[in-house]
């Protein structure tokens, strides 16, 4: 299999590690690195590499890296390695369309296979990924009627015991406006007391 890959991380030990994944199959890929973000699509340019592999967290703006990269000419594919385990962030880079994501806690077997089906024109998403982001959907369906991420988080922080001010200093906003998402909460829910809401968030497991 003959391809090139491209391996863009400021972090020396992650790209060393990726680096040094070799075996007979993979002979003749040739593997190259980029320690810059800033530098990494006249990187592209210069390499034109059939795959990039990288961590979006090191970007200011993960979309438009993604979509630079993907603009290029030759389109090279993108494997997205990160120890990001938010799912919300998860589910917004692979709506973008990335070929594979991975967290580092993925074995190097696991990291030869996605780069082998990534470069046959396939994706893949590890297992650790696809189980939290089934979970994270089906958790939304047992909540019912559909909470925006500050609602939901809102909710959870007033099922703990969290009163309006310590909500409000936790998620630096005014306390005017917890007090309307619970308002909005409660309309929402079709619950009609605090008391209620608490009773809401634990029987769907929040806390």
């Amino acid at each position: 299999m003959q391809a090139t890959i491209l391996v863009s991380d400021h972090q020396t030990i992650l790209r060393k590690c990726i680096s040094s994944i070799r075996n007979e199959e993979f002979t003749e890929i040739e593997i190259k690195e980029n320690s810059e973000p800033k530098l990494l699509l006249s990187r592209l340019k210069q390499l034109k590499p059939n795959l990039v592999i990288l961590n979006y967290i090191q970007y200011h703006s993960k979309d438009n890296i993604i979509k630079s990269i993907q603009k290029l000419s030759g389109q090279p594919k993108v494997l997205i390695i990160t120890e990001d385990e938010d799912v919300g962030k998860v589910r917004e880079v692979i709506r973008l369309g990335v070929d594979g994501f991975l967290t580092i806690q993925c074995r190097s077997e696991e990291m030869m296979n996605a780069i082998r089906l990534i470069l046959q024109d396939k994706r893949y998403f590890c297992p650790l990924i696809t189980e939290r982001i089934l979970a994270h959907e089906k958790k939304n369906e047992v909540l019912g009627p559909k909470l925006s991420k500050r609602e939901l988080e809102i909710l959870t922080l007033v099922a703990k015991g969290s009163t309006t001010n310590k909500i409000a200093k936790k998620l630096f906003i005014s306390v005017h406006t917890v007090n309307s998402h619970r308002k909005n909460l409660l309309k929402k829910l079709g619950l009609r007391s605090p008391i209620e809401l608490v009773t809401y968030a634990m029987d769907k497991g929040l806390v």
